[in-house]
């Protein structure tokens, strides 16, 4: 008997690309997006009061591509993210409690104001993520790369960061009850609360 190929419905998880595109729970005006994509923080706040983000919680979407994608405002609780592309993608005010993001591509996403507690971002990228005033409480941060992260403002209270590259970010960070042994730390932490660390 020959060798057989698997057709795609029996592979683990298809590879949904959704690369650059507006995923938004309604349509927005153009001026709105644009706003989005550039991020200024005074235009993003004020922006996101505007738009509905899209609802995906829970949703199985390992190894999807969401590269510069804008999924401002969008509600991704518990969603199933593993070895997700998500480089550059807007997700200034998502809601990724709980959502699994182990071996994620985040590096240089839009993460202001978006909440992470309890994340699962084992061996994530996040390298230049912007994650000012991001909620990181009790994030499992282990073997992460947040080399270069803009973290002010951002609470990593009770964060997991054992092995986590943590070189050139802290700035302003709130770091209260973190674990953190055998990464790199040098950087900035002016700024950076450390109590209990």
């Amino acid at each position: 008997m020959g060798h057989v190929e698997p057709s795609e419905s029996y592979l683990p998880y298809r590879r949904l690309d959704l690369s650059g595109q507006v995923l938004l729970a309604k349509p927005a005006k153009p001026k709105l997006v644009a706003q989005l994509r550039e991020g200024d923080p005074v235009d993003v706040n004020q922006t996101l009061n505007q738009v509905e983000g899209i609802k995906l919680c829970e949703r199985s979407l390992r190894g999807a591509n969401f590269n510069s994608a804008l999924l401002s405002g969008a509600d991704l609780l518990g969603a199933q993210l593993q070895g997700a592309d998500l480089r550059g993608a807007k997700l200034q005010g998502a809601d990724l409690t709980q959502a699994q993001l182990q071996g994620a591509d985040l590096q240089g996403a839009k993460l202001q104001g978006a909440n992470l507690t309890q994340a699962q971002l084992q061996g994530a990228n996040l390298r230049e993520g912007q994650l000012q005033g991001a909620n990181l409480r009790g994030a499992q941060l282990q073997l992460a790369n947040l080399g270069g992260a803009q973290l002010q403002g951002a609470d990593l209270t009770e964060a997991q960061l054992q092995g986590a590259n943590l070189r050139e970010t802290h700035k302003g960070a709130m770091l209260t009850g973190i674990t953190y042994q055998g990464g790199d730390l040098v950087g900035d932490l002016q700024g950076a609360d450390l109590t209990q660390a």
